[in-house]
């Protein structure tokens, strides 16, 4: 007889890919014709953007640019000289499975940056670019169950949950606002860098509709009329929704934000406190909810031989979403009589597996722009180092990063303290193999001569009621009636009953 057993489909997001790439980027920069030689590279900065990306089948390729600049102190001169230059990029990555209308997540990240003079009319910059590819496709789980078997067959049914992707979208949205300067500070003349932070603050589901807020830190560099430097924090305020294919109450969203375009210009007054920033931003959404797997992990019949077919199904779901506080310290040796910007660049969390523990390291490049005790600009870039542990399953993989707050340097007794706060990010997933009957049927067994009624029976380690039944052809319900059992859990070594 043939066992008719009942498909179980579930709807969800297969995680094809999930990998970033390290390119290094460099440009050499001249010095414009009319404006004064370059005695002393001081300061570096790179900020990156999302022009494009394109998916095809088996292939994403990622299109973007770098907006960088060096500072560069003229030979008796105090005020420095801004040299800009466009690096654009292109990212190609060959994705299995991938085909055009899956979803695929871009985050860029500057790593490091670094500014050398070449010649007194040339200067060279250098930067460290990651740029972390995420692929989604939509995925049908299927697993099968026996709703009515028969009186005679036995069915050990299982239920995993799992916390699975179910819905990937994105959308883009532009920012326009004004970054008011505190009146203490010196009216702008010129802005030498700008530099941005994006942090999502709130994110709720709302239906189909993810609602989120965050703030955008602008970190701003410029030169006074009065010839001093400035560097000025602030933060702008945003709230947008992306609308998803169905209902996602109750489910956990997660928000990677890129950069698309962004400008910062003065007012054009001549007391400029009023900076104008238009900015264009990619919001890229994943949800992630818990599903109930079903399926029969193991079956036999009482009176036949129950021949069944398998089928096997490989799921990976994230096991745990982690966010730490922490600040990264430094201490410098060098003499600083005055600080006049800090900014970091965070590079990509390296891991170090130990059995069932997992080492997160982080490392941070701070640029430092200061004056020495001459009063002399001066630049050098410091690298502070971090680690953490965690507890990992030897099948489990982890996803980790640090988002930045405001750095800053704190004189002490002569000696100046970097200190960046720091939020730690660790994603953990683990794949989980589901093997279970999707079908099979049954035999008649050829009568046995003398089969006895009742057996007498000891427990063997690491054996169950459910392994004992069906190797005797009777249920785990008979064998529990006939030894006054409550549960199904039994000790080894115990003498059973099992009734035939």
């Amino acid at each position: 007889m043939e066992l008719a057993f009942q498909e179980n489909r579930t709807q969800c997001m297969e995680q094809l890919f999930h990998d970033t790439v390290i390119q290094e980027e460099t440009a050499e920069i001249i010095v414009p014709e009319g404006w004064p030689d370059i005695f002393r590279v001081v300061d570096s900065f790179a900020a990156v953007q999302l022009r494009q990306k394109e998916v095809g089948t088996g292939i994403v390729t990622v299109s973007g640019g770098v907006r960088g600049g060096i500072l560069y102190v003229p030979e008796g001169e105090q005020k420095p000289k801004l040299l800009q230059t466009y690096l654009p990029f292109t990212v190609k990555k060959e994705i299995e499975r991938l085909e055009v209308n899956d979803k695929v997540q871009i985050q860029l990240q500057v790593c490091q940056v670094d500014a050398r003079m070449i010649s007194s009319r040339k200067a060279m910059l250098r930067l460290s670019l990651a740029s972390s590819i995420a692929a989604y496709s939509p995925q049908q789980i299927v697993t099968y169950t026996l709703p009515e078997p028969e009186q005679d067959i036995m069915t050990y049914s299982s239920v995993l949950p799992m916390k699975l992707c179910l819905d990937a979208e994105e959308k883009s949205f532009a920012v326009n606002e004004e970054v008011l300067l505190p009146e203490e500070l010196p009216a702008v003349e010129e802005i030498l860098k700008e530099q941005y932070r994006l942090n999502v603050t709130e994110k709720k589901m709302v239906g189909n509709k993810l609602a989120y807020k965050g703030t955008i830190g602008v970190h701003t560099l410029y030169s006074a009329q009065d010839g001093s430097l400035n560097s000025c924090d602030s933060e702008l305020p945003f709230s947008q929704y992306v609308e998803l294919s169905e209902d996602r109450d109750g489910c956990e969203p997660e928000i990677v934000l890129s950069v698309t375009g962004a400008e910062l210009t003065t007012d054009g007054q001549l007391d400029c406190h009023r900076l104008l920033l238009n900015m264009n931003l990619l919001a890229q959404c994943t949800v992630f909810g818990v599903c109930s797997v079903p399926f029969v992990s193991d079956a036999y019949s009482t009176v036949e031989t129950l021949m069944p077919e398998y089928h096997s199904i490989s799921l990976t779901g994230l096991l745990d979403h982690r966010e730490y506080r922490d600040t990264m310290v430094s201490k410098l040796t060098v003499p600083i009589k005055k600080t006049v910007d800090v900014y970091a660049y965070p590079e990509q969390v390296r891991q170090n597996r130990n059995g069932d523990t997992l080492c997160l390291q982080y490392a941070l490049n701070v640029n430092l722009l200061y004056y020495d005790q001459d009063n002399q600009l001066q630049g050098r870039t410091v690298h502070i180092e971090h680690s953490s542990d965690m507890s990992l399953s030897p099948n489990g993989q982890c996803r980790a990063g640090i988002l930045l707050t405001e750095p800053c340097a704190v004189m002490n007794g002569g000696q100046t303290e970097l200190r960046c706060p720091i939020v730690s990010v660790a994603d953990s997933y683990a794949a989980q193999e589901i093997r279970g009957i999707c079908g099979g049927k049954t035999e008649p067994i050829e009568e046995e001569a003398e089969r006895p009624s009742l057996i007498l029976r000891r427990i063997g380690q690491e054996e169950s009621l459910w392994s004992i039944a069906k190797s005797y052809r009777t249920t785990v319900q008979k064998i529990m009636e006939a030894n006054g059992l409550q549960e199904e859990a039994a000790m080894s070594e115990t003498l059973l009953l099992i009734p035939m």
